[in-house]
Protein backbone atom coordinates (compact mmCIF):
# COMPACT_ATOMS: atom_id res chain seq x y z
CA UNK A 1 0.00 0.00 0.00
CA UNK A 2 1.42 3.37 -1.05
CA UNK A 3 0.73 6.20 1.37
CA UNK A 4 -0.18 9.57 -0.12
CA UNK A 5 0.68 13.01 1.30
CA UNK A 6 -1.79 13.60 4.10
CA UNK A 7 -3.07 15.89 6.80
CA UNK A 8 -1.54 15.96 10.30
CA UNK A 9 -2.98 16.91 13.68
CA UNK A 10 -1.85 16.91 17.29
CA UNK A 11 -4.54 16.03 19.84
CA UNK A 12 -3.85 17.97 23.08
CA UNK A 13 -3.75 16.59 26.59
CA UNK A 14 -6.52 18.14 28.67
CA UNK A 15 -5.64 18.13 32.35
CA UNK A 16 -8.66 16.90 34.31
CA UNK A 17 -10.24 14.97 31.44
CA UNK A 18 -9.28 11.60 32.94
CA UNK A 19 -11.15 12.41 36.15
CA UNK A 20 -14.21 13.54 34.19
CA UNK A 21 -14.12 10.39 32.07
CA UNK A 22 -13.97 8.18 35.15
CA UNK A 23 -16.86 10.08 36.74
CA UNK A 24 -18.87 9.72 33.53
CA UNK A 25 -18.17 5.99 33.49
CA UNK A 26 -19.37 5.58 37.06
CA UNK A 27 -22.53 7.58 36.36
CA UNK A 28 -23.29 5.67 33.17
CA UNK A 29 -22.70 2.36 34.94
CA UNK A 30 -25.00 3.34 37.80
CA UNK A 31 -27.72 4.30 35.35
CA UNK A 32 -27.43 1.05 33.42
CA UNK A 33 -27.56 -0.97 36.65
CA UNK A 34 -30.54 0.98 37.99
CA UNK A 35 -32.39 0.66 34.69
CA UNK A 36 -31.79 -3.09 34.50
CA UNK A 37 -32.86 -3.63 38.10
CA UNK A 38 -35.95 -1.50 37.63
CA UNK A 39 -36.93 -3.43 34.53
CA UNK A 40 -36.38 -6.81 36.20
CA UNK A 41 -38.21 -5.89 39.39
CA UNK A 42 -41.14 -4.30 37.60
CA UNK A 43 -41.49 -7.18 35.15
CA UNK A 44 -41.44 -9.76 37.93
CA UNK A 45 -43.97 -7.88 40.02
CA UNK A 46 -46.30 -7.32 37.10
CA UNK A 47 -46.13 -10.93 35.94
CA UNK A 48 -46.88 -12.20 39.46
CA UNK A 49 -49.80 -9.82 39.85
CA UNK A 50 -51.13 -10.72 36.43
CA UNK A 51 -51.13 -14.45 37.26
CA UNK A 52 -52.91 -13.75 40.52
CA UNK A 53 -55.31 -11.45 38.74
CA UNK A 54 -56.31 -14.16 36.32
CA UNK A 55 -57.72 -16.13 39.26
CA UNK A 56 -59.73 -13.24 40.64
CA UNK A 57 -62.79 -11.43 39.38
CA UNK A 58 -61.19 -8.09 40.13
CA UNK A 59 -57.96 -9.16 38.44
CA UNK A 60 -57.34 -6.01 36.45
CA UNK A 61 -57.46 -3.94 39.60
CA UNK A 62 -55.03 -6.25 41.40
CA UNK A 63 -52.55 -6.01 38.51
CA UNK A 64 -52.75 -2.22 38.45
CA UNK A 65 -50.55 -1.69 41.57
CA UNK A 66 -47.76 -3.68 39.91
CA UNK A 67 -47.98 -1.43 36.87
CA UNK A 68 -47.67 1.53 39.18
CA UNK A 69 -44.63 -0.08 40.79
CA UNK A 70 -43.12 -0.46 37.32
CA UNK A 71 -43.42 3.25 36.69
CA UNK A 72 -41.99 4.07 40.13
CA UNK A 73 -39.03 1.76 39.56
CA UNK A 74 -38.25 3.56 36.32
CA UNK A 75 -38.40 6.88 38.15
CA UNK A 76 -35.81 5.60 40.61
CA UNK A 77 -33.30 5.35 37.77
CA UNK A 78 -33.81 9.00 36.84
CA UNK A 79 -31.13 10.47 39.19
CA UNK A 80 -28.49 8.15 37.75
CA UNK A 81 -29.57 9.10 34.23
CA UNK A 82 -29.32 12.80 35.08
CA UNK A 83 -25.82 12.30 36.53
CA UNK A 84 -24.67 10.48 33.40
CA UNK A 85 -26.07 13.21 31.15
CA UNK A 86 -24.38 15.91 33.26
CA UNK A 87 -21.04 14.09 33.03
CA UNK A 88 -21.37 13.92 29.26
CA UNK A 89 -22.13 17.63 29.07
CA UNK A 90 -19.03 18.42 31.17
CA UNK A 91 -16.83 16.51 28.73
CA UNK A 92 -18.51 18.22 25.77
CA UNK A 93 -17.91 21.63 27.36
CA UNK A 94 -14.19 21.16 27.93
CA UNK A 95 -13.65 19.74 24.47
CA UNK A 96 -15.35 22.77 22.93
CA UNK A 97 -13.35 25.18 25.10
CA UNK A 98 -9.88 23.59 25.09
CA UNK A 99 -9.77 20.68 22.65
CA UNK A 100 -8.56 20.35 19.09
CA UNK A 101 -11.14 21.60 16.58
CA UNK A 102 -11.14 20.50 12.92
CA UNK A 103 -13.82 20.56 10.19
CA UNK A 104 -14.84 17.41 8.33
CA UNK A 105 -15.11 19.37 5.12
CA UNK A 106 -13.41 17.32 2.42
CA UNK A 107 -15.89 16.15 -0.24
CA UNK A 108 -14.19 14.34 -3.09
CA UNK A 109 -17.28 13.02 -4.87
CA UNK A 110 -19.34 15.73 -6.59
CA UNK A 111 -22.32 13.41 -7.08
CA UNK A 112 -22.72 13.38 -3.29
CA UNK A 113 -22.00 17.05 -2.58
CA UNK A 114 -23.81 18.25 0.53
CA UNK A 115 -24.09 21.39 2.61
CA UNK A 116 -24.01 19.32 5.81
CA UNK A 117 -21.65 20.96 8.32
CA UNK A 118 -19.61 18.72 10.61
CA UNK A 119 -16.83 19.47 13.10
CA UNK A 120 -14.73 17.35 15.44
CA UNK A 121 -13.43 18.34 18.87
CA UNK A 122 -10.82 16.08 20.50
CA UNK A 123 -8.63 15.73 23.57
CA UNK A 124 -7.09 13.07 25.77
CA UNK A 125 -5.60 12.35 29.16
CA UNK A 126 -4.17 9.13 30.55
CA UNK A 127 -5.97 6.11 29.16
CA UNK A 128 -8.92 8.10 27.75
CA UNK A 129 -9.49 9.93 24.47
CA UNK A 130 -12.64 12.00 24.01
CA UNK A 131 -14.20 12.95 20.68
CA UNK A 132 -17.17 15.23 20.16
CA UNK A 133 -18.85 15.57 16.79
CA UNK A 134 -21.01 18.62 16.04
CA UNK A 135 -23.34 18.24 13.05
CA UNK A 136 -25.82 20.45 11.22
CA UNK A 137 -27.75 18.66 8.49
CA UNK A 138 -31.12 18.92 6.81
CA UNK A 139 -32.48 15.57 7.91
CA UNK A 140 -31.53 13.23 10.75
CA UNK A 141 -31.91 9.48 10.35
CA UNK A 142 -31.58 7.27 13.46
CA UNK A 143 -33.15 3.93 12.58
CA UNK A 144 -30.55 1.39 13.81
CA UNK A 145 -30.93 0.73 17.55
CA UNK A 146 -28.29 -1.89 18.41
CA UNK A 147 -24.53 -2.14 18.26
CA UNK A 148 -22.92 -3.65 15.15
CA UNK A 149 -25.96 -2.73 13.06
CA UNK A 150 -25.39 -0.85 9.75
CA UNK A 151 -25.27 2.56 11.46
CA UNK A 152 -23.57 4.10 8.39
CA UNK A 153 -27.02 4.10 6.78
CA UNK A 154 -28.12 6.61 9.43
CA UNK A 155 -26.76 10.06 10.24
CA UNK A 156 -23.31 8.76 11.13
CA UNK A 157 -19.88 9.92 12.30
CA UNK A 158 -16.80 7.72 12.22
CA UNK A 159 -13.23 7.36 13.48
CA UNK A 160 -10.82 5.02 11.65
CA UNK A 161 -7.37 4.47 13.16
CA UNK A 162 -4.30 2.37 12.44
CA UNK A 163 -1.55 2.29 15.11
CA UNK A 164 1.81 3.22 13.68
CA UNK A 165 3.44 0.30 11.87
CA UNK A 166 0.42 -2.01 12.05
CA UNK A 167 -1.05 -3.72 8.93
CA UNK A 168 -4.61 -3.28 10.21
CA UNK A 169 -6.95 -0.48 11.24
CA UNK A 170 -9.88 -0.09 13.61
CA UNK A 171 -13.21 1.44 12.59
CA UNK A 172 -15.55 3.04 15.12
CA UNK A 173 -18.82 4.16 13.47
CA UNK A 174 -21.59 5.85 15.48
CA UNK A 175 -25.06 6.91 14.47
CA UNK A 176 -26.57 10.08 15.90
CA UNK A 177 -27.92 8.18 18.93
CA UNK A 178 -24.55 6.61 19.74
CA UNK A 179 -25.11 3.06 18.48
CA UNK A 180 -21.78 1.65 17.37
CA UNK A 181 -20.31 -0.51 14.62
CA UNK A 182 -16.71 -1.44 15.48
CA UNK A 183 -14.23 -3.83 13.90
CA UNK A 184 -10.57 -4.28 12.97
CA UNK A 185 -8.77 -5.71 9.96
CA UNK A 186 -6.52 -4.96 6.98
CA UNK A 187 -9.29 -3.91 4.57
CA UNK A 188 -13.07 -3.51 4.28
CA UNK A 189 -13.63 -7.24 3.64
CA UNK A 190 -11.48 -8.98 6.25
CA UNK A 191 -12.90 -7.53 9.51
CA UNK A 192 -13.03 -8.85 13.08
CA UNK A 193 -15.66 -7.41 15.42
CA UNK A 194 -14.40 -5.47 18.42
CA UNK A 195 -15.43 -7.64 21.42
CA UNK A 196 -18.73 -6.74 23.05
CA UNK A 197 -17.13 -5.84 26.40
CA UNK A 198 -14.76 -3.43 24.64
CA UNK A 199 -17.64 -1.79 22.75
CA UNK A 200 -19.55 -1.45 26.00
CA UNK A 201 -16.61 0.40 27.58
CA UNK A 202 -16.99 3.27 25.09
CA UNK A 203 -19.10 6.01 26.69
CA UNK A 204 -21.55 7.73 24.35
CA UNK A 205 -23.56 10.89 24.96
CA UNK A 206 -26.02 12.08 22.33
CA UNK A 207 -27.88 15.39 22.35
CA UNK A 208 -30.90 13.65 20.80
CA UNK A 209 -33.89 12.04 22.47
CA UNK A 210 -34.07 8.49 21.16
CA UNK A 211 -37.84 8.32 21.59
CA UNK A 212 -38.28 11.21 19.14
CA UNK A 213 -37.03 9.19 16.16
CA UNK A 214 -38.77 6.56 14.08
CA UNK A 215 -37.43 3.02 14.25
CA UNK A 216 -38.79 1.75 10.94
CA UNK A 217 -37.17 2.62 7.65
CA UNK A 218 -40.57 2.91 5.96
CA UNK A 219 -41.64 5.49 8.51
CA UNK A 220 -38.45 7.45 7.93
CA UNK A 221 -39.00 7.50 4.17
CA UNK A 222 -42.54 8.71 4.67
CA UNK A 223 -41.31 11.50 6.95
CA UNK A 224 -38.64 12.58 4.46
CA UNK A 225 -40.80 15.01 2.53
CA UNK A 226 -39.83 16.57 -0.77
CA UNK A 227 -38.85 19.70 1.11
CA UNK A 228 -36.35 17.69 3.17
CA UNK A 229 -34.64 16.61 -0.04
CA UNK A 230 -33.95 20.17 -1.10
CA UNK A 231 -31.68 22.91 0.12
CA UNK A 232 -34.79 24.73 1.30
CA UNK A 233 -35.16 22.41 4.30
CA UNK A 234 -34.12 23.72 7.69
CA UNK A 235 -30.89 22.60 9.29
CA UNK A 236 -31.13 20.35 12.33
CA UNK A 237 -28.34 20.17 14.90
CA UNK A 238 -27.01 17.26 16.92
CA UNK A 239 -23.92 16.46 18.98
CA UNK A 240 -22.36 13.13 19.85
CA UNK A 241 -19.60 12.88 22.44
CA UNK A 242 -17.73 9.60 22.93
CA UNK A 243 -15.01 8.57 25.35
CA UNK A 244 -12.72 5.75 24.19
CA UNK A 245 -10.51 3.92 26.69
CA UNK A 246 -7.22 2.90 25.10
CA UNK A 247 -8.15 -0.74 25.69
CA UNK A 248 -10.57 -0.60 22.73
CA UNK A 249 -7.46 -1.09 20.59
CA UNK A 250 -7.63 -4.68 21.76
CA UNK A 251 -5.08 -6.12 19.34
CA UNK A 252 -2.48 -3.85 20.87
CA UNK A 253 -1.08 -3.47 24.39
CA UNK A 254 -1.22 0.29 24.85
CA UNK A 255 -1.45 1.54 28.45
CA UNK A 256 -2.32 5.14 27.60
CA UNK A 257 -2.59 7.69 24.82
CA UNK A 258 0.57 9.65 25.71
CA UNK A 259 2.74 9.92 22.61
CA UNK A 260 0.55 7.48 20.66
CA UNK A 261 0.86 7.88 16.90
CA UNK A 262 -1.93 6.77 14.60
CA UNK A 263 -2.75 6.92 10.94
CA UNK A 264 -6.44 7.66 10.72
CA UNK A 265 -9.39 9.67 9.51
CA UNK A 266 -12.67 11.15 10.74
CA UNK A 267 -15.82 10.96 8.66
CA UNK A 268 -19.45 12.07 8.37
CA UNK A 269 -21.83 10.07 6.19
CA UNK A 270 -25.40 8.90 5.76
CA UNK A 271 -26.00 6.30 3.06
CA UNK A 272 -29.81 6.31 3.27
CA UNK A 273 -30.43 9.96 4.01
CA UNK A 274 -32.49 12.01 1.53
CA UNK A 275 -29.15 13.66 0.68
CA UNK A 276 -26.54 10.88 0.90
CA UNK A 277 -23.10 12.36 1.59
CA UNK A 278 -19.53 11.39 2.42
CA UNK A 279 -17.32 13.93 4.17
CA UNK A 280 -13.92 13.55 5.80
CA UNK A 281 -11.08 15.33 7.55
CA UNK A 282 -8.27 13.91 5.39
CA UNK A 283 -9.22 13.83 1.67
CA UNK A 284 -10.03 10.41 0.19
CA UNK A 285 -9.19 10.50 -3.50
CA UNK A 286 -10.98 7.50 -4.96
CA UNK A 287 -13.39 7.34 -7.94
CA UNK A 288 -16.32 6.30 -5.70
CA UNK A 289 -17.02 6.82 -1.99
CA UNK A 290 -14.85 4.45 0.04
CA UNK A 291 -13.75 5.22 3.60
CA UNK A 292 -11.89 1.90 3.97
CA UNK A 293 -8.77 3.28 2.29
CA UNK A 294 -5.94 3.56 4.83
CA UNK A 295 -3.55 4.93 2.21
CA UNK A 296 -5.44 8.23 2.57
CA UNK A 297 -5.32 8.33 6.37
CA UNK A 298 -3.82 11.37 8.03
CA UNK A 299 -1.26 11.53 10.84
CA UNK A 300 -2.66 11.74 14.39
CA UNK A 301 -0.38 12.36 17.36
CA UNK A 302 -1.59 12.42 20.96
CA UNK A 303 0.78 15.13 22.10
CA UNK A 304 2.23 15.97 25.49
CA UNK A 305 1.37 19.68 25.41
CA UNK A 306 -1.01 20.27 28.31
CA UNK A 307 -4.19 22.30 28.31
CA UNK A 308 -5.58 22.94 31.80
CA UNK A 309 -9.36 22.80 32.11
Amino acid sequence: MRLVPSESIVVPRLSGLRELAQAAGRAAGAYQTASAQAADNAAGAYQTASVQAADNADGVYQAAPAQTASAQAADNAAPAQAAAQAAGLNILRILREKGLSIPLSSQTWSAFASDTRSRLYAGWEGEYAALSFSVDERHIRAVNRRDNAPVYQDSCVEFFASPEGRPYYYNFEFNALGYLLAAVGPDRFEREDVPAEKRASILRFSSLDEAAFETEDAEFKKAASEKAKTKGADFQHWDLTVVLPVSVFFRDSFTGFSGLRLRGNFYKCGDLLPQPHYQSWSPVKTPEPDFHRPEFFGNILFGESETVI
